[in-house]
């Protein structure tokens, strides 16, 4: 990629954009994934990293204070968001341009898949606590109606 001078209409690689998603492909799964991006050389390159799935929307900031991205560095967004790349020269220098990017399943951590057991188990002892009670309740019932049934023949 080199810097062309002239108007924006003569320029041949004034600057590329790369959209990076994977939206289409999880949407199928009941896994979810995130996005890992790294750049692998950025030499005499000006390179910005940003969340969204269109150069459109892309306004999520991945990199502190909108500053360039770090060569080596990997940067992670969710899969259904997306990630926009900008990458531009500087002037008057060769470049070289390079970056990777995976789609790597969301791991749920120990104390986070514990904690949705722990949830459920509560939920389990509400809901028996409630039938218990509509158990107590419909015996109570059949015992006042057989009362009622009892003490009604006596009186006739």
């Amino acid at each position: 990629m080199k810097y062309q001078h002239g108007r924006p209409n003569v320029r041949q690689y004034d600057s590329c954009f790369y959209e990076v998603g994977a939206a289409d492909v999880v949407n199928d799964t009941q896994i979810d994934y995130t996005i890992q991006l790294s750049v692998i050389r950025a030499n005499g390159m000006n390179v910005y990293l940003y969340g969204g799935n269109t150069r459109f929307n892309a306004s999520i900031p991945l990199v502190k204070g909108n500053e360039q991205v770090k060569v080596g560095e990997t940067y992670t967004i969710d899969s259904a968001v997306g990630m926009l790349l900008v990458a531009y020269p500087n002037q008057d220098v060769d470049t070289e341009f390079e970056f990777v990017y995976t789609l790597v399943p969301k791991i749920i951590p120990v104390p986070e898949v514990e904690k949705i057991y722990g949830e459920l188990d509560t939920i389990l002892q509400y809901e028996y606590a409630i039938l218990a009670l509509f158990v107590v309740l419909v015996l109570i019932s059949i015992c006042l109606f057989c009362l009622c049934k009892k003490k009604n023949q006596g009186l006739n």
